[in-house]
Formats: structure tokens, C-alpha cells, sequence
């Protein structure tokens, strides 16, 4: 069973290093022009992400933990938690967070240069409360950030 968990998570994995290097892309080389296409881009490929893994949920609770080696037991436990956070939280919370990452680094270079912060703040704040939100719908003792620390290593 692990084999094909294996197997279907590859393409995740190559899904996630696309998306990755089009965020580097984004923080390195990227025109102005590009951002929300970029933005778009990187949502639908997260959009793709969220859906193989989900469809790995029927796999991975199949699958006895004390059959596993120690990378086995390790891989599916991350997918488990990949499958709970798409399970709590909405894909259009997921494509706004993605478009809006790429949006407000455009604005955040800029804003910065002219040490115009106000003009970064709606982009902030937005993010924020869309932070607050998914760290609601996961649970959390304590602070929301309790929520939020696994997502961002």
C-alpha cells in the first residue's frame, strides 16, 4: 500500500517543486507585469495539489502505522496532515492566499523602496485575517499561531 501511496504522492511532490520554483521566481527575476498571473498560476497548481492529496485519504486510512518502517510511518503521517488541513480548510481560502502572496511581494518591494508602508497594509491585512481564518477552521490550544507553526517549518 505504501508503494502506492508512494507513488501518487510523486506527483505532488513535483506539483509542489513547480509551484516552489515559481514563488523563487517571484522573489528573484519575475517582472511587475507578471504577479497576478504568477499569483493565478501558482493557485491553480495548489488547487491540483490539494486534490491528489485528498484523493490519497481512502489510501492512508487503510494503511496500519505498525506495518511501517520509520520513513514509512514518516511519510504518511505529513500526508495525513496535508489531507486534514485541505479537509478544514476551503479552497477558495487556499487560491486567495496563493493570489495574494504573489500580489503583495510586488507591492511589498515597492512599498519598502519608498518607505510607503500604508500602501502594503491592505494586502497585510487581508492576509492576516485569512491566517486567522484557516488557523480557526484547524484548531489550535493556546494561540493561533499553535495553528499555523507546522504549515511554515
Amino acid at each position: 500500500m505504501l508503494d502506492k501511496i508512494l507513488e501518487e504522492y510523486r506527483r505532488i511532490w513535483a506539483l509542489n517543486y513547480a509551484s516552489s520554483l515559481l514563488g523563487w521566481d517571484l522573489e528573484t527575476y519575475m517582472p511587475e507585469d507578471d504577479s497576478q498571473l504568477r499569483g493565478e498560476a501558482i493557485a491553480n497548481i495548489s488547487t491540483v495539489v490539494r486534490e491528489l492529496t485528498l484523493s490519497l485519504a481512502d489510501k492512508l486510512d487503510k494503511v496500519r502505522d505498525e506495518d511501517l518502517d520509520d520513513f514509512g510511518r514518516g511519510v504518511v503521517r505529513v500526508l495525513r496532515r496535508s489531507v486534514r488541513f485541505y479537509r478544514a480548510v476551503p479552497r477558495e481560502i487556499t487560491e486567495e492566499l496563493d493570489r495574494l502572496a504573489s500580489q503583495s511581494a510586488v507591492v511589498w518591494r515597492e512599498a519598502r523602496r519608498r518607505s510607503d508602508f500604508k500602501s502594503f497594509e491592505p494586502y497585510l491585512r487581508r492576509i492576516v485575517e485569512l491566517e486567522k481564518e484557516v488557523a480557526d477552521r484547524l484548531g489550535y490550544e493556546g494561540h493561533p499561531y499553535d495553528a499555523l507553526v507546522d504549515l511554515y517549518e
